[in-house]
């Protein structure tokens, strides 16, 4: 899944498109100016940390691949980006209704640790 892909649902979800799926003419000149910007916030936020080490990588155009789970990606992502494309666009009630959503997506984006700590209690003598 690409930038592209998750700001073309981000806008269907905020209805700034015509009846083809194409972006209105008129959101489309301010809000693209920001869409990179926009994603790559919700992508950072979005973005765990890997056993393997790897650090985070913003998107330098909206083509490039995310590295994100496939969960992740189409199902709590667009609603971020619709909420901060909504507020940069001063629309406040798709703004509201857009962070309530995400919020209550945003903690299944938190994968379990296969990993188990000791913590059982230790006397020292």
């Amino acid at each position: 899944m690409t930038g592209n892909d998750i700001l073309k649902q981000a806008y269907t979800l905020l209805n700034y498109t015509d009846h083809n799926g194409d972006i209105h003419a008129g959101n489309n000149a301010n809000l693209s100016k920001r869409a990179l910007a926009i994603v790559n916030q919700i992508y950072a936020d979005l973005w765990e940390p890997r056993r393997d080490g790897s650090v985070f990588e913003v998107l330098h155009h909206l083509h490039e691949t995310l590295d994100l789970n496939e969960h992740t990606a189409m199902n709590i992502m667009p609603y971020g980006v619709a909420m901060l494309l909504a507020q940069s666009d001063g629309d406040t009630d798709n703004q509201t209704l857009y962070a309530s959503l995400y919020n209550q997506r945003r903690p299944s984006a938190v994968t379990q640790s296969n990993r188990i700590i000791d913590r059982l209690p230790r006397t020292f003598m």
